[in-house]
């Protein structure tokens, strides 16, 4: 890139290298490529097209673009996570599992973690809906009670008569265990809080 030479007398700061300085006024021709030797001037690193810049470090004279926050003028891309302090408002949200608009759900693709239990067995923490495959008469036990979670047991079609116990120091109801009769039947359990399950 070009630049034009300065000539005659030019006011600026006395702390220009390689240029005759005479109290406040610069003397002669000068002349510059990129001001590489010119001091106090902010320096963008990382240049990238519609990136962002940013501040390095609290150092005012140190910039950079920032690869994964950039705007074209419609559209503000981002890279990673947002992290928000308050509310936030958006018009629409959109994503490969749930889509907002106007503050309300359009689309969903939600999918449960699922699991086959037996006589004995514990329903794991991370599951939404467990199929009792055990015989008659059988025991399964619930995961620890966490405020807000939502659990489905339902027996399968064959099976009948079986106990469904709370994790150590839980009730389901107020009672350490229920007793689930028909064939079939299926309950769902949601914890109150890190002890409580009911049953809705």
């Amino acid at each position: 890139m070009a630049y034009n030479a300065l000539s005659g007398t030019v006011i600026t700061s006395p702390k220009l290298p390689g240029v005759f300085i005479d109290g406040n006024e610069v003397s002669g021709n000068l002349s510059t490529s990129n001001a590489a030797d010119v001091i106090n001037v902010p320096r963008v690193s990382n240049a990238t097209n519609n990136s962002v810049i940013t501040n390095v470090s609290g150092d005012a004279n140190n910039l950079t673009c920032e690869s994964n926050l950039k705007f074209d003028g419609d559209t503000l891309s981002i890279t990673g996570e947002l992290t928000a302090s308050a509310a936030a408002t958006f018009t629409t949200i959109a994503g490969t599992s749930l889509a907002l608009q106007g503050g309300s759900i359009t689309s969903a693709n939600l999918v449960w973690d699922v699991e086959s239990v037996g006589n004995g067995a514990t329903i794991a923490a991370a599951t939404d809906f467990a199929l009792v495959t055990a015989g008659n008469r059988s025991n399964v036990t619930l995961p620890a009670a966490s405020a807000g979670k939502h659990l489905r047991v339902k027996l399968s079609s064959s099976i009948g008569d079986v106990f469904v116990n709370a994790g150590s120091g839980d009730l389901i109801e107020g009672e350490p265990f229920i007793l689930m009769e028909s064939t079939g039947s299926a309950i769902t359990c949601v914890a109150y809080d890190a002890q409580s399950w009911f049953i809705v």
